[in-house]
């Protein structure tokens, strides 16, 4: 019965010294600010050798038309294959970001 008290008053205190400032007091409120990335063409062989053997290695049988620097130092390559356009994003080490479809 001892510990259990013991156990009880050491969680109770515990949670009571948790900084305050780890929790959204009003969570409707919350702000998410993304900075806008800008883009400057470049030519293909500006990109990091990373991301040229990602290319080759992965999107072979893609036609690479476009590639950029943003910046934020990332990198975005426009691909075709058919009627399908897509961006394909690296970041400043060549690791593989995330892939858009590109709207005609």
């Amino acid at each position: 019965m001892k510990k259990g008290l013991i156990v009880s008053a050491a969680v109770i205190l515990i949670g009571l010294s948790m900084p305050k400032g780890i929790f959204a007091e009003n969570p409707e409120q919350v702000l998410v600010i993304q900075e806008q990335v800008e883009y400057q063409e470049i030519s293909m062989e500006e990109l990091p050798e990373g991301i040229s053997q990602t290319l080759q290695q992965n999107y072979a049988d893609f036609a690479v038309s476009k590639a950029f620097v943003g910046s934020d130092s990332t990198y975005k390559v426009i691909i075709t294959k058919g009627d399908n356009t897509s961006a394909v994003f690296f970041n400043a080490d060549g690791k593989f970001l995330k892939t858009e479809v590109v709207k005609a």
